[in-house]
């Protein structure tokens, strides 16, 4: 199995590069769908793919190439370089890279780490979901217990907050909004109990987008779904996960599932 220690060396390596950049100059280019890409991203992208070489999987990243070659593994890494590209030209900190690991579809090990604040989440199945804070020792997390819409607080982005969104958490009653980075930040709350809900309908995640913050928040304790309870499927031909996305701490959830 994965050696932990291993890809939190790399994925803290590929934090650095992206920090050091953060508070320096850098290029941003335009990717064909116009959204922003920059120099950070692209630098994490192969300190990753070096870091992970030694376990020949293969690797679905949203900034290489893809030649379906990871089709007939068993195994694959799913990584987001840099996840809130938009957090991170605007300086909010609320960016991060993740690194998953899906078998057969399914995720089963994650790492999101936050390299603004030094923060790391991370899980394998079946052993717990795990935050640490720099250097110090590690602490299990565990998802809230709140069991009243009307008192959940809810977070959702502070880039891409659509009409959908809002609309549902009214018709729901959430009991509060709170803006947010990236999807792994927001999905790292919900594990660690801060937050007790994250959706969106969108059908524009890509597999990166899910597959490493999902495991963490399922380890600790929380569900993560479609938008219709629909199990999400890691390396799938397509790059796109069409069922949007609910995350939440397992008690809400089925109050969510249909309400779009």
């Amino acid at each position: 199995m994965v050696e932990s220690e291993q890809v939190i060396q790399v994925i803290k390596k590929a934090g650095k590069a992206i920090l050091d950049l953060y508070h320096s100059d850098y290029a941003v280019y335009k990717k064909d769908d116009k959204s922003p890409v920059t120099e950070a991203d692209i630098l994490a992208d192969k300190i990753i793919a070096d870091g992970l070489a030694s376990y020949g999987y293969p690797i679905l990243s949203e900034e290489s190439a893809d030649d379906l070659t990871r089709l007939t593994a068993e195994r694959v890494w799913i990584v987001d370089s840099l996840d809130g590209t938009q957090d991170f030209l605007d300086k909010t900190d609320e960016f991060c890279v993740m690194i998953g690991l899906s078998e057969k579809g399914k995720a089963i090990a994650g790492w999101v780490y936050m390299p603004a604040t030094d923060k790391l989440y991370y899980a394998k199945k079946g052993e717990g979901a795990y935050l640490q804070m720099g250097s110090s020792a590690p602490v299990q997390i565990h998802v809230s217990r709140q069991s009243d819409i009307h008192r959940a607080k809810l977070v959702v982005s502070r880039n891409h907050l659509s009409r959908p969104i809002e609309e549902a958490a009214k018709k729901l009653g959430v009991g509060e909004m709170v803006l947010c980075g990236s999807n792994g930040v927001k999905m790292g709350l919900v594990a660690e109990g801060k937050a007790d809900l994250f959706f969106n309908p969108t059908d524009k995640f890509g597999q990166w987008d899910c597959c490493a913050p999902q495991i963490i928040v399922e380890e600790a304790g929380g569900r993560v779904s479609g938008i219709h309870g629909e199990a999400l499927v890691y390396n799938g031909k397509e790059q796109k996960n069409p069922f949007g996305v609910i995350a939440s701490n397992a008690i809400l959830h089925g109050q969510v599932i249909g309400v779009f």
